[in-house]
């Protein structure tokens, strides 16, 4: 296929791409580049009255604020058929995920020539946890089944992601796997924030954990073997930065614990840009998710030379690895990360050749937009060379 000769269209939640100075409305600009015409449609809660725009290199942001949920479906539906007609030359449509989008995707491209690539970045069908958080992702399960197994091509972040889809039915060779851009260059220079290690007395060993306060980041779990830590070394610190709908049961599980009262041994900070320095200011990165796509943090916190403790997920055995970049625990297991948590902080030589293994640790390279743009349209581009009969 020749370069620039594909149109295509996304559908997602992006809201902030309608914010020019944003990363993600950055990336798809350049991605724009690569493409003949590029049209987002985003589906978006009304009351921010978003309109539509027009970005750099052709970029056109088509938001649907419909606030009834069947009309919102109706109108994206109708929106990406429109685009598709309008359309000259092979168009790829290509939803967000395999749920609500990937059936906007999968409706919208019936009885036309387009193409629907959905794409998979959290391994939500890897386990049964995602299913059973509430009886909505329940019925979402087996609706993205039928999405990835019915689409032209599934784009993946992570190997594990494709060996999970393709023994639920999903043929190989329509999977493409692209990571999850990571810019790496401010976590390699980042420098440490003053401010950070004053939450904490001092000569402490304090983790860090960034994340939106969800059920699938499993706080609970990590507050509970962190309280469990604690009792075993009272040196331990945790700095938790984010917020969500999960931050009134992180609050009460503190409360609750009846750790020393008479200094700060967990600090709840809200979301921040200045990640790198906080990765450069503490000792250890935490990650306790049931699931994750990719699990872009742990890639950070290495180029921060920062030690991890994480559950088995995401780029774990691609890029982490076990007794390399730190320890690698069973998902959902207390007691092997309470011991982690431990062993990390309490055994000084072990700690000592993590950061040597660190400093050594060939990590994925730190891409361009431009370049990022390129191997996205490649995958794109792959769409037109399977056939999902």
């Amino acid at each position: 296929m020749e370069s620039n000769s594909l149109a295509v269209i996304s559908i997602g939640y992006g809201q902030r791409m309608f914010d020019a100075k944003d990363p993600d409305r950055l990336r798809m600009e350049a991605c724009a580049k690569e493409t003949k015409t590029y049209n987002m449609v985003v589906l978006c809660r009304p009351k921010l009255g978003l309109h539509t725009i027009t970005g750099q290199n052709g970029l056109v942001i088509n938001p649907i604020t419909t606030r009834f949920l069947p009309w919102k479906f109706c109108r994206a539906v109708m929106a990406v058929r429109a685009l598709i007609k309008t359309a000259k030359g092979p168009v790829v449509v290509t939803s967000q995920d395999s749920f609500e989008t990937g059936l906007i995707g999968w409706v919208a491209t019936r009885g036309t020539n387009a193409k629907l690539n959905v794409q998979e970045h959290g391994d939500v069908f890897g386990t049964t946890l995602w299913k059973d958080e509430k009886m909505s992702n329940f019925f979402r399960f087996y609706l993205g089944l039928f999405i990835l197994r019915t689409a032209d091509t599934v784009r993946v972040v992570s190997d594990r992601i494709a060996d999970t889809l393709e023994t639920k039915g999903v043929k190989r060779t329509n999977i493409q796997k692209l990571s999850v851009m990571t810019d790496a260059a401010p976590f390699a220079a980042s420098q440490p924030d003053p401010a950070v290690r004053q939450y904490f007395a001092p000569n402490t060993f304090i983790f860090l954990s960034v994340a939106r306060f969800v059920p699938q980041k499993n706080l609970s779990l990590m507050l509970r073997a962190f309280i469990q830590a604690y009792q075993q070394n009272n040196r331990l610190r945790l700095l938790l930065v984010g917020d969500g709908p999960d931050a009134a049961l992180v609050t009460e599980i503190i409360a609750s614990s009846h750790i020393n009262q008479s200094e700060t041994i967990v600090q709840i900070l809200p979301w921040t840009n200045n990640v790198p320095s906080f990765m450069a200011s503490v000792d250890a990165y935490l990650l306790t998710s049931n699931y994750e796509g990719w699990g872009r943090v742990l890639i950070e916190a290495q180029y921060a030379k920062l030690p991890i403790v994480t559950t088995d997920v995401g780029c774990v055995g691609e890029v982490v690895f076990d007794q390399v970049d730190g320890a690698v625990v069973p998902v959902n297991d207390q007691a092997a990360l309470t011991t982690a948590l431990v062993a990390i902080s309490s055994n000084t030589a072990a700690y000592t050749t993590l950061k040597q293994n660190l400093q050594a640790h060939t990590l994925p390279a730190s891409v361009s937009y431009q370049q990022y743009a390129k191997q996205w349209i490649s995958v794109l581009e792959h769409t037109f060379d399977t056939d999902n009969t």
